[in-house]
């Protein structure tokens, strides 16, 4: 089984998709109860540009494996990709919930699926919560200025967007996201 899944792997990282897959197939069909094959032949999918496909492979790893928070947090990837957003939102707050202390990437996903539902205070919530555990991380910190700016909090953005430039400085998008609410803080303009 073990081998099957390292032949696909070893596939897999050369872009070997149909290869990958057969072998991520023929070690499912070998080890019916384990939920890797699964798990990969639904990242396959993805990049193929199968999403249904894609569910279908994660659902079957989540049934198999019901408490295990990559999956949960793969399917919240998959229908946030499909632009079913309130459904993607559920189940990244599941993953969030069972991944402990490995929780950080799921909820800068959660926080961007929260974003575009446009449910703003929530992902400012989620930001924070990643920001109290890793405050250079990227994502979180482009989130809550944008989040703040989106509440109307401007003086929250601004200086989240210097934290950002002060952290890294050749970011090109957040200095346009500085610029902007600069602009909004100079014309007392309200977004």
């Amino acid at each position: 089984m073990t081998s099957l899944i390292d032949q696909g792997l070893a596939h897999h990282d050369a872009g070997d998709l149909d290869r990958a897959e057969g072998a991520y197939l023929a070690a499912s069909q070998e080890d019916a109860a384990n939920p890797e094959p699964h798990k990969l032949l639904a990242l396959v999918a993805m990049e193929k540009g199968l999403p249904e496909a894609a569910v279908s492979h994660i659902q079957k790893a989540m049934e198999l494996a019901p408490d295990v928070a990559q999956h949960r947090h793969l399917f919240g990837r998959i229908r946030a990709m499909q632009g079913r957003l309130p459904e993607a939102a559920e189940a990244l707050r599941a993953a969030a919930d069972m991944a402990g202390p490995d929780r950080y990437t799921v909820l800068c996903d959660l926080g961007l699926c929260l974003e575009q539902l446009q449910a703003w205070e929530d992902a400012l919530t989620v930001y924070a919560e990643v920001l109290a555990q890793d405050a250079k991380n990227l994502t979180a910190l482009h989130g809550k200025a944008g989040a703040s700016a989106a509440v109307g909090e401007l003086p929250r953005a601004k200086a989240t967007y210097e934290e950002l430039l002060r952290l890294y400085p050749g970011d090109s998008d957040a200095q346009a996201g500085l610029t902007q609410v600069e602009g909004w803080i100079r014309d007392k303009v309200v977004p």
